[in-house]
């Protein structure tokens, strides 16, 4: 089958990806960037692939705006997201920059040092032209959206919630519990930086409360988180929330916390860290006194609203 033919009519992700990457006889694998070891191409089979795009001239943000959805799906062994590098001729700078940008990616790599089968297809079907795109693809292999990344940038973790008609389906506890309107106790968590690493840390962080049963299952307590870039399209956060994060835009690791009123608890990045960190301390009663009570009674914090 040709190559051509092969990508407009897969069978399966794997044969799709095989034909896109890879020359006939080359060694197929990819490098898993959690346990920094290579790993067979047959661990996408039967599954669901956001494939991240790019030359290597990305910012810290573009990876960390992916860091959150990562972090979502991790656990649900359905879905992954492969960062595919485009470079036309490889020298050993370009490598040693690869290897840099390859250090802050948790996800699978393609670590393939040859021209890239499918490059011309790239270019033409989904219209690559050096900046950084994300192609979903289901696991038969069929393109879903040419570019999520707007999406993602704009939505973050509901980009996948919003496509789950198309192929996609993440538990929006991943990360938000709100399955109704917001009344009660309400708190909104921000993040954002050029520090993927302290990102992924705190996605983590938020993640472990996000699903604990004594707040994923509560009736009245509901809590999300919003990665926020400099490239993040504002349209879901109102203008007054927009002012109070602007002065974070340069800021190399930050977060922020606010309750249902859009009143800050907090803004100082350590102390909400450390709040979620002793979350075992405080989880017993967060159901009756709420997470905003909580955070006001945990030791060793500034609990001032700022």
């Amino acid at each position: 089958m040709k190559l051509n033919e092969l990508l407009q009519t897969p069978d399966e992700i794997v044969d799709f990806f095989k034909g896109l990457i890879f020359s006939k006889d080359d060694k197929q694998s990819l490098f898993d960037g959690s346990t920094k070891e290579m790993v067979s191409v047959d661990m996408l089979k039967e599954k669901n692939i956001l494939l991240f795009i790019s030359s290597l001239n990305i910012s810290s943000d573009d990876i960390s705006t992916l860091i959150p959805i990562y972090i979502g799906i991790r656990k649900k062994d359905k879905f992954k997201i492969v960062w595919i590098p485009i470079v036309e001729q490889w020298t050993n700078y370009l490598r040693m920059q690869f290897e840099m940008l390859r250090s802050d990616m948790p996800w699978y790599i393609m670590q393939y040092f040859s021209p890239v089968a499918g490059i011309k297809f790239i270019k033409e079907e989904w219209h690559f032209d050096n900046e950084p795109i994300v192609v979903e693809l289901n696991s038969q292999g069929d393109v879903k959206n040419k570019d999520a990344l707007d999406l993602i940038r704009e939505v973050g973790m509901d980009a996948l919630v919003a496509s789950r008609g198309r192929g996609w389906y993440i538990p929006e506890t991943a990360f938000s519990n709100a399955r109704g309107p917001h009344e009660n106790d309400v708190c909104t968590f921000y993040c954002g930086g050029n520090d993927t690493k302290w990102i992924q840390q705190f996605c983590k962080k938020f993640n472990v409360v996000a699903e604990d049963p004594l707040i994923a299952e509560a009736e009245h307590i509901f809590i999300k988180l919003h990665f926020v870039g400099k490239d993040t399209k504002q349209r879901r956060i109102d203008e007054d929330i927009q002012e109070l994060l602007r002065p974070f835009k340069k800021e190399r690791r930050w977060a922020m916390f606010m309750n249902g009123f859009n009143e800050v608890i907090n803004k100082d990045g350590a102390t909400i860290v450390a709040f979620l960190e002793r979350f075992e301390q405080w989880k017993g009663n967060v159901r009756r006194r709420g997470i905003e009570t909580c955070f006001k009674l945990v030791p060793c914090h500034q609990h001032q609203r700022q």
